[in-house]
């Protein structure tokens, strides 16, 4: 007994050191956590401020976007950009979508494919021609015989299922499309970051130091120093892992019917519903995702053929004596999982493929 008081002092002090310790460590996790908040980013606060880039700048997303006047699109595409944006050259329309106008009324003999979809689609980290939607329209492809295949790349890096089916609703009159396509991925249940609450640091429901050890095991190490203003394009989240709020009950109330799986369910219904009134077939393809099995019953449900690219690219990938995509030339790098110039160009191959069987046309030759 004599011995334990002896200790006790010592114990306590440790304890009571830990403690602080403890304290001020989540004092700088919070203090932290509001300055990448403010480097990130928010689109209610930053783009009313962002100026458009002149022709030739490198550029942030923040920069490329502008807010919509529909809630459910939230944010979209500046017209007229002439940039460098992830490493690639891009260019938007007068319209607002990547690459050159297209003609309305569409002229005569033209097939025209409309796609839908987030940075995947888009084409973050590649130029506009290389992009796999550009690529289906070069006639090398050999999609179709006798009309000239046109495609139009709705796709915006950070866009929801629920967003991406409005873009398309709101602009489908004009595009006169002979197909729709959309490309899943394993956001398209989520909000982008930038779209997130500001950060409370004074809330007592948050460890902000437990969130910081989390993310940085799970990414494995610290994210390098970006360009101020909603700088990045989110990522693709890898398993089950909830890089951006998916949860309703999580996110602001603005959003809160724009995600997670029923929101994912209705977006495709509505897809489905603009294809037939409008006479256009709908295709999905997707690299693959977490909630594969219930996209695959939502997308039959509603008539919606898919084409799942894992396993071609897999033999892609070791074809070029790789182990998998990540760790292929295919990927822009093993931690950056969106296709490089040459996995774009392996997309529309697969993809060219597909759709030949699907729209009644054969190889010519």
């Amino acid at each position: 007994m004599t011995r334990l008081r002896g200790r006790l002092p010592v114990l306590v002090l440790i304890a009571v050191g830990t403690v602080l310790g403890l304290a001020l460590l989540e004092v700088g996790a919070r203090v932290a956590a509001v300055r990448e908040e403010r480097r990130q980013g928010r689109l209610d606060r930053d783009l009313v401020t962002v100026k458009g880039p002149g022709p030739g700048s490198t550029v942030t997303l923040g920069q490329i976007i502008r807010k919509s006047d529909d809630p459910r699109i939230v944010y979209e595409l500046r017209p007229r950009l002439d940039v460098r944006f992830a490493g690639g050259r891009l260019t938007t329309s007068d319209t607002g979508f990547r690459g050159r106008d297209v003609s309305s009324p569409k002229p005569e003999g033209v097939y025209r494919i409309v796609g839908i979809g987030d940075s995947y689609m888009f084409g973050q980290g590649v130029s506009d021609d290389e992009t796999y939607l550009a690529r289906l329209a070069d006639p090398g492809s050999g999609l179709l015989s006798g009309r000239r295949v046109e495609t139009v790349n709705l796709a915006v890096p950070g866009f929801n299922t629920v967003m991406e089916v409005e873009l398309l609703r709101e602009r489908i009159d004009r595009l006169e499309p002979d197909l729709l396509l959309i490309e899943i991925v394993g956001n398209d249940l989520d909000l982008p970051n930038f779209l997130w609450r500001a950060v409370d640091p004074w809330t007592i429901h948050r460890f902000f130091l437990l969130d910081f050890v989390r993310d940085r095991v799970r990414t494995g190490r610290s994210q390098g120093a970006q360009l101020p203003g909603l700088s990045e394009a989110p990522r693709e989240a890898e398993g089950s892992a909830e890089t951006f709020a998916r949860d309703a009950a999580q996110v602001p109330p603005q959003y809160a019917s724009m995600v997670g799986l029923p929101a994912f369910e209705r977006a495709v219904q509505d897809l489905a519903e603009t294809g037939r009134t409008h006479h256009v077939p709908v295709l999905a393809l997707t690299h693959g995702v977490w909630f594969e099995d219930a996209m695959l019953k939502i997308l039959s449900a509603n008539q919606i053929p898919v084409l799942v690219l894992r396993s071609a690219l897999r033999q892609r990938a070791r074809a070029l004596d790789a182990p998998d995509y990540a760790r292929s030339p295919l990927a822009l790098s093993p931690t950056d999982l969106h296709p490089s110039a040459l996995g774009h160009r392996a997309v529309a191959e697969e993809l060219a493929a597909w759709l030949r069987t699907r729209i009644g046309e054969r190889r010519p030759g």
